[in-house]
């Protein structure tokens, strides 16, 4: 984004894009036309973490959510909003921590554009500022896996029922993100197999999963609620 922003505003802009957040252009055009540029980028910052908030606990239709940016954006204009704090005081029914953390310890994400969306950032809130580690965006380079197979061999069966194997597949704690090169390795493996390429990742919560002796129901449990906790961090309010 032009006009001296900071690089930032351009990314947070394209994550709300990812997130379908078509109803909120009003409302970043009025902080973009009334709030200086630090506090463009502030705001924006946490218009990114109320969307993944709204979105992850759900129970908040579109068109509530469209008439509560509207009237926010008018308040902007009308400058009775003139800070980043104040933007988010308007947001009554933003999830809590506590709220937002159970929640993402049960998520189940279906799309893989969104599923990687939520592992980079997971990795990127686990990561120092200059961390080469920080996944690439670029799905030629990085890509999404199943731990527990989408289509699952008998070993995996024995583990999971038919229900469980479609209520964990796209659990968030079932997934991660790997080189491309790394994940061309494997596929519906055993999961000692597996392990032996996740030890070779250099993404956190990709690699140690190789601490794990089963990948069960209680594994992924586990791995997403260690999750849950850098969740809202990484979208904090």
């Amino acid at each position: 984004m032009g006009g001296g922003h900071d690089a930032k505003v351009s990314t947070y802009v394209a994550t709300l894009n990812l997130l379908g957040m078509i109803q909120i252009r009003p409302l970043l055009l009025a902080i973009l036309s009334r709030f200086d540029k630090k506090k463009v980028c502030e705001a924006f910052k946490s218009l990114v973490s109320v969307a993944v908030r709204f979105q992850i606990v759900g129970g908040v239709g579109g068109g509530s959510l469209e008439r509560l940016y509207a009237d926010t954006a008018k308040s902007i204009a009308e400058n009775k909003i003139t800070s980043p704090k104040g933007l988010l005081e308007e947001f009554k029914s933003l999830p809590s921590d506590s709220a937002f953390q159970a929640a993402f310890s049960i998520a189940t994400i279906s799309k893989q554009n969104l599923a990687r969306f939520y592992l980079r950032s997971l990795e990127e809130g686990i990561s120092s500022p200059n961390d080469e580690k920080i996944p690439n965006k670029d799905t030629e380079k990085v890509n999404l896996e199943h731990v527990l197979p989408v289509t699952p061999t008998t070993e995996w069966e024995k583990l999971f029922t038919k229900d469980e194997l479609r209520a964990y597949q796209n659990r968030l704690g079932n997934l991660v993100i790997m080189a491309s090169k790394l994940n061309s390795k494997i596929g519906n493996d055993s999961f000692a197999d597996k392990c032996k390429v996740y030890s070779q990742s250099s993404f956190h919560f990709t690699k140690t999963i190789n601490t794990q002796k089963a990948w069960d129901k209680s594994a992924i449990e586990k791995r997403q609620r260690e999750m849950a906790e850098i969740a809202i961090k990484v979208w904090s309010i």
